[in-house]
């Protein structure tokens, strides 16, 4: 967004896990709610400084034969993100605090890493460094002097392409071109239904869904969460891999499919008399699973 073409790619990502950082350990020791409260935003404006951070960043150092690959690796990683959530609640229990804090070692790691990777080249040649955008192509990948030659004239065509079509971002939003509007709607219309779907209240609620559905309490209900979170990881890697062989569209259509039969299979988990708790967690199994796709 508008903070990392200001600031640069690198910048954002570094400000963004700082921001992070203070508001994890902010939730982790708060006292009351003001301060809670206070953690939890500050936490929700640095994920929002980082969130597209990465898969932008990725997509301009990759070559061009992984650059899919890369781009989408960041879905993978906050999948296994709620994984290792999932399990260190397994693990830790009741000591919430210790489990937040824990959570500030990743963005102090990534700090620390991210201060040793160069900026991004298609950053550096919009802003006119020519000579650090060569040193950073030259970081990033073993190009050939040609090979390096050919990235710089593909960015640069890229950049004069968009300022030739430059138009203010709001102008663009409110007022597309016809050729962009059915983009747009097919764009903002999967975006809406992949939250109206419920898919955050499943992630953030898996635990009171089973202890609802009958499932005991203590290791057997951490077990069948961490469960549930292992088949969400797993099956964003299998979407990953076949992408590219498969198309989007098959998989789109796999995954509504999918996530309805695994919506369904909770609902009559809840409606049976009695319920039936395998059945409600092989509900949450089937949506993670599918709906990760």
């Amino acid at each position: 967004g508008p903070i990392s073409d200001w600031t640069g790619r690198k910048t954002s990502l570094i400000g963004g896990n700082l921001v992070n950082f203070v508001g994890t350990l902010l939730l982790a020791y708060a006292r009351n709610f003001g301060v809670m409260f206070l953690g939890r935003f500050i936490m929700g404006l640095g994920a929002g400084i980082a969130f597209m951070g990465p898969e932008l960043y990725a997509s301009e150092i990759s070559p061009p034969e992984v650059r899919g690959l890369t781009s989408t690796w960041g879905e993978l990683f906050i999948n296994v993100g709620i994984l290792v959530g999932y399990v260190s609640g397994w693990a830790l229990g009741a000591r919430w605090r210790t489990m937040v804090a824990l959570g500030a070692i990743i963005p102090a790691v990534s700090v620390v890493l991210q201060l040793l990777i160069p900026e991004s080249p298609r950053w550096l040649l919009q802003k006119g460094k020519e000579q650090e955008a060569r040193s950073a192509l030259r970081k990033v990948a073993a190009y050939s002097r040609s090979q390096e030659q050919e990235q710089v004239d593909e960015i640069a065509m890229v950049l004069e392409a968009e300022r030739a079509n430059d138009r203010p971002a709001l102008k663009e939003l409110f007022f597309p071109e016809k050729a962009l509007v059915h983009a747009m709607v097919v764009g903002w219309g999967i975006a809406v239904f992949q939250q109206a779907n419920g898919s955050e209240a499943v992630v953030y609620y898996t635990p009171t869904v089973l202890t609802a559905v009958g499932i005991p309490g203590g290791n057997v209900l951490y077990g069948v969460t961490a469960l549930v979170g292992l088949c969400k990881a797993l099956f964003v890697a299998v979407a990953l891999l076949s992408m590219d062989r498969t198309g989007r569209l098959p998989l789109l259509i796999i995954s509504a499919g999918g996530v309805t039969l695994g919506l369904g299979m909770l609902a009559i988990a809840f409606t049976l008399d009695p319920m039936v708790p395998m059945l409600a967690a092989g509900g949450l199994c089937c949506f993670m699973a599918f709906f990760s796709i």
